[in-house]
């Protein structure tokens, strides 16, 4: 698992496996693609504003017309465990 905020910069564009908190206060988990790390503070070591953004893995075949998922931003201080994925 991801223990520092700095070492999200070195899985960008890899697969997460992330267990967050939602804001109602349920725990909820998401698999998808690091897209943008945004870290505050000197070496991102504080993460009060500090937030990720994801890009949800798709499952299975989607129709044709379906539209896009959109990108999720997570802040860090929601984040209880990030764990990169092997892809195969």
């Amino acid at each position: 698992p991801l223990q520092l905020p700095r070492q999200y910069y070195r899985h960008l564009g890899k697969l997460l496996h992330v267990c967050y908190c939602t804001p109602e206060g349920a725990e909820a988990e998401i698999e998808g693609y690091l897209q943008e790390a945004q870290l505050n503070g000197v070496n991102g070591d504080d993460s009060a504003d500090s937030v990720i953004v994801l890009k949800p893995k798709v499952q299975g075949k989607r129709p044709r017309n379906a539209q896009p998922l959109e990108n999720i931003r997570l802040p860090l201080s929601r984040i209880i465990k990030a764990v990169p994925e092997a892809e195969l």
